[in-house]
């Protein structure tokens, strides 16, 4: 399983996209600078700022004359306004900075002190007024603190009488007045700045877009104070059409425009952007190779014990400084072993999982977040099969494609389920839709199948005739109801009972007294649940001796057995089969079933099996 949480290992190759921009940042000339980072929601643009801030950390010419400051737009969700939060976070980081000497520190207290005393305030007249006038409130806040200790003592006693009194105050206010205080702000903070001593504060501004649209402003809004102050630099992550859209819908609502204005606003938040952001840079999507490493190292890093990822990880980075358009996959995987059985579940995992990177690519959009979120919904479902001890590779792995088709196409996913739920065995469509998928020719159960990308998922091994795709389908019951039941799993006590009767070199007395020990315990639903189980192992193994010595024996026992038998023999390819072994036993089946003349058909079918029973053709 992985964390949704960012981690500062650089599975996605990022790091070329954090050094550009620590390049741009170390300039002094670029400086001051609005940088916005885009990219679709889970693109991993909160991976690239950490990115971002470690490099700038661990690099010898610029980390002792930077101070970086993470501000997460979302934490400060709830917060009474999030434009006070965001400039209270940027002062308290430069007040707490240890690296002042203890001259600085006192100048820099200072001026933290006088610009926080406004903020306090700025805060407890917005609180006090949010039910009477916020917007009034704030623009007073801005425009100056003269008038706030009146107000706050006006709240205290009558709010009518603060309202009157503050759209009194607003109403003498003109523009001058207004600019004024924003620009005694500004001269505060560049003095607050040049005290540090640095030569860059770098603000690194994240999740804005999960914020709701009002507070999505604030943030901007704060931020505006902020900008053309010599040697701050702000790097804001955000998916562009969400916060554009923000814009879009709140400015209109604020600033009181008509239904006519609002419908010539359409562009004002893609406009309002580009006035606001000098730099901008889009995160480019992964590429099919990427999605590889990507899912190669999330498996690495979740089978593997921390010292040998830790190896894997080292290899990564050496192999992507001269191989950037290639996957770093289980052939760039170094030998680790010491963890053999790790390293073993690890090769075959992502070996089997990478040959769907295309599929998962386009369908997940070439998003990390959504491919490590449905990487780990089928790590809870593979886990669900080992609750209920299926634990064998090929139904893992069928169980990914059945879950690829879930994510493609849930109308296909749903007629596969109905596929499996007509029968016990494996049912006529499947095998029909098995054998078109792999060479595109043939009977295909229904038109609706004929698409490229499922076709795909369906031809590839292991086939979902070769396990039991009821099991697969109980553990991925998510939008499925009809037959769907805590009885569906056929019990493990009786697919034990099914592995032993058919292991290799297995004994008639073998399979007798395995029959006359589980027999009684059967029942009507249980003797169904064998016989399907049994019918599973030969179309899986066909060619296997010791299935048909236990089926032939079983036969002679229970004349469903007998039943089952024929109709297998008529889906398996009997004629290329070597059974001659198996010659008393058939000869046995004959004399019982004088009058099959199916059975006698089957058995002719076979060259070496009619020359064996001296049959002719």
């Amino acid at each position: 399983m992985w964390s949704d949480k960012d981690t500062d290992k650089d599975f996605l190759g990022y790091a070329i996209h954090a050094s550009m921009l620590k390049d741009v940042l170390r300039e002094p000339n670029n400086l001051p600078v609005t940088i916005g980072l885009y990219g679709d929601w889970g693109c991993g643009k909160s991976s690239v700022l950490n990115l971002l801030k470690k490099q700038i950390e661990d690099d010898k010419d610029i980390k002792d004359r930077s101070i970086v400051i993470s501000f997460d737009g979302w934490a400060f969700e709830s917060f009474d306004d999030a434009k006070v939060s965001l400039i209270n976070g940027i002062i308290t980081a430069l007040k707490d900075e240890k690296r002042y000497s203890e001259e600085v520190k006192e100048q820099v207290k200072g001026f933290c002190n006088k610009l926080k005393s406004t903020l306090f305030s700025m805060r407890a007249l917005i609180w006090g007024v949010k039910n009477i006038g916020p917007h009034i409130g704030m623009a007073v806040a801005t425009h100056g603190a003269s008038i706030i200790p009146t107000a706050i003592e006006l709240i205290k006693e009558n709010k009518s009488k603060a309202l009157k009194y503050l759209e009194d105050t607003l109403h003498n206010l003109n523009q001058e007045e207004a600019y004024e205080a924003v620009h005694q702000f500004r001269n505060d903070f560049e003095k607050l700045v040049n005290a540090t001593g640095m030569d860059r504060i770098v603000v690194l501004i994240d999740d804005l877009d999960r914020c709701l649209p009002r507070h999505i402003i604030e943030n901007l809004e704060a931020i505006k104070l902020f900008l053309d102050v010599p040697k701050v630099a702000f790097v804001i992550a955000a998916d562009e059409t969400i916060v554009s859209s923000a814009i879009r819908s709140e400015l209109p609502t604020i600033y009181g425009q008509s239904d006519q204005e609002k419908n010539g606003a359409e562009k004002i938040g893609r406009y309002y952007m580009e006035k606001f952001i000098q730099i901008p840079y889009v995160l480019p999507k992964l590429g099919d190779s990427e999605v590889v490493t990507y899912i190669t190292l999330l498996f690495c890093y979740s089978l593997l014990p921390k010292t040998a990822f830790d190896k894997v990880y080292e290899a990564y980075l050496q192999f992507s400084l001269t191989n950037k358009n290639e996957a770093f996959d289980t052939a760039a995987i170094p030998s680790l072993d010491e963890n053999k059985q790790e390293y073993d579940e690890v090769i075959h995992t992502t070996a089997f999982i990478s040959q769907f990177a295309p599929i998962i690519s386009s369908t997940l959009r070439r998003n990390p977040r959504l491919i490590k979120r449905f990487l780990n919904a089928y790590e809870l479902r593979v886990r669900l099969l080992n609750q209920l001890e299926i634990t064998d590779a090929e139904s893992k792995y069928a169980l990914l494609k059945l879950m690829l088709i879930e994510l493609n196409n849930e109308s296909l996913f749903n007629l596969l389920h109905s596929y499996a739920m007509k029968t016990k065995n494996t049912s006529e469509e499947l095998l029909q839709l098995e054998a078109y998928a792999q060479n595109r020719t043939g009977t295909i159960p229904d038109s609706k199948w004929d698409e490229g990308i499922i076709l795909d998922v369906i031809k590839h091994e292991p086939l979902f005739s070769a396990v039991n795709l009821r099991e697969l389908f109980w553990v991925s019951r998510d939008k499925l109801v009809n037959g769907m039941n805590s009885q569906t799993l056929i019990p493990k006590w009786i697919k034990d009972a099914v592995i032993l009767m058919t292991q290799e070199d297995v004994t008639q007395t073998e399979v007798e007294a395995q029959w006359t020990s589980i027999q009684p315990k059967l029942g009507e639903n249980g003797l169904q649940d064998f016989i399907a189980e049994l019918e599973r192992h030969i179309l899986v193994h066909p060619d296997s001796h010791d299935t048909h010595l236990t089926y032939l024996i079983l036969s002679g026992k229970d004349e469903k057995f007998y039943s089952s038998y024929i109709k297998m023999c008529t889906r398996i390819e009997f004629q290329s089969l070597t059974l001659f072994s198996l010659k008393n036993q058939f000869e046995r089946l004959l004399n019982n079933h004088k009058e099959d003349i199916e059975l006698l058909g089957i058995i002719k079918s076979n060259d070496q099996l009619r020359k064996a029973l001296n049959i002719g053709k």
